[in-house]
């Protein structure tokens, strides 16, 4: 199947996919061995909104993870080039991830402000990559 069956050259999924997956092991690797130490000093409604901002920052690279992997699939011929098109396949999501509020919160730890800036740029870049292909006649 032919590059032009996704929206852009096949390297730029994969380059896109790569740093996705980086991210994604940021992200990990804060929650499983950072996020607590930081809660300890936060007030009961920071630790709240940490645990609010971390499922936004999870929903956000899972989301894109699921649409990435779908383009990859499209390109290497393992699904109709027709099916990243299709609605239901669309970057999901919106509501919740668009936010960016949290990044800019300072009741927040410096390093998980850091992590859902990066986290909201990769998802707002992906849903521009969605939305041109949604426009497009070829994807």
């Amino acid at each position: 199947m032919a590059e032009a069956t996704i929206f852009g050259p096949k390297r730029f999924i994969d380059r896109t996919f790569d740093e996705a997956l980086t991210l994604l092991e940021e992200v990990r690797s804060y929650i499983l061995y950072e996020e607590r130490s930081d809660r300890l000093g936060l007030s009961p409604s920071a630790r709240v909104r940490q645990s609010l901002e971390a499922t936004r920052m999870t929903a956000r690279l899972t989301n894109v993870m699921a649409w990435l992997l779908l383009q990859k699939a499209a390109a290497s011929g393992d699904l109709d080039f027709i099916d990243p098109m299709r609605p239901e396949n669309r970057l999901g999501g919106r509501e919740a991830c668009m936010d960016e509020d949290g990044a800019l919160d300072e009741a927040l730890p410096e390093r998980m402000r850091e992590l859902l800036d990066k986290s909201q740029k990769m998802y707002v870049r992906v849903a521009r990559l969605d939305d041109m292909m949604a426009r497009s006649d070829v994807a």
